[in-house]
C-alpha cells in the first residue's frame, strides 16, 4: 500500500515540474526578448540620445515575466547603456519610458494605456491574445504550448515611426 501511494505521489507531482519548467520557459523567453527588442529598434533622429542609449521599459499590471525581466535587464545593462525595469500602474505618468510590457488582459486596461500613448514613441507590448489588433505594436502568442511567438502590428510601428530591424521582423507574424 505504502509503494502505491509513494508511486502515486510521484505520477502527480512529475507532470506538475515539467509544467513549471515550461513556465519557466515562457517567462524567460518573454523577459530575454523585452531586453533584446531594445537592440533591434531604431528610434527616430528627434529622439534624444540620452533615451537611445538608456532604456526605460514600464511593466503595467502584474506579471510573474517582472522577475525574470528585472534580473535580464540587469545583466544587459553596461556602463554605456542601462536598462531600467519600473512596475507602473495605469494611472502613472509614462513620461521617460521607451517600452511598454502590458501584463493585463483587460481590455479597458490596454484602451487607457492606448490613449495615454497615443502621440508618443512608446512601444507597447502586450501579453493578452489579439491586443496587436486593438493596437498594441507586439504581442506575445504562445504556439504549440510552450514556444513563445510574437506579433507585430506594422501599422502602428509607421505611426509612432520607430524602425524595426529584418531580423525582428522576419520572425514576427506581422498584421
Amino acid at each position: 500500500m505504502r509503494k502505491l501511494v509513494i508511486a502515486l505521489a510521484v505520477t502527480l507531482l512529475v507532470p506538475t515540474a515539467f509544467a513549471a519548467n515550461d513556465g519557466d520557459k515562457e517567462i524567460t523567453a518573454k523577459a530575454q526578448f523585452l531586453v533584446e527588442l531594445t537592440d533591434h529598434i531604431e528610434w527616430q533622429e528627434d529622439t534624444n540620445q540620452a533615451a537611445k542609449d538608456n532604456v526605460t521599459i514600464y511593466v503595467v499590471g502584474e506579471s510573474p515575466v517582472t522577475d525574470a525581466l528585472l534580473e535580464q535587464a540587469a545583466a544587459a545593462s553596461s556602463e554605456s547603456r542601462e536598462i531600467k525595469v519600473e512596475v507602473v500602474s495605469v494611472n502613472d505618468d509614462f513620461t521617460g519610458c521607451q517600452i511598454l510590457y502590458l501584463a493585463s488582459d483587460d481590455l479597458g486596461v490596454l484602451a487607457k494605456v492606448l490613449k495615454k500613448v497615443n502621440g508618443t514613441k512608446i512601444i507597447t507590448v502586450a501579453d493578452a491574445k489579439d491586443f496587436a489588433r486593438y493596437g498594441a505594436m507586439i504581442n506575445f502568442v504562445v504556439e504549440d504550448g510552450s514556444k513563445v511567438g510574437y506579433v507585430i502590428n506594422k501599422l502602428v510601428a509607421e505611426t509612432i515611426g520607430v524602425k524595426l530591424d529584418s531580423k525582428l521582423m522576419d520572425k514576427a507574424v506581422l498584421i
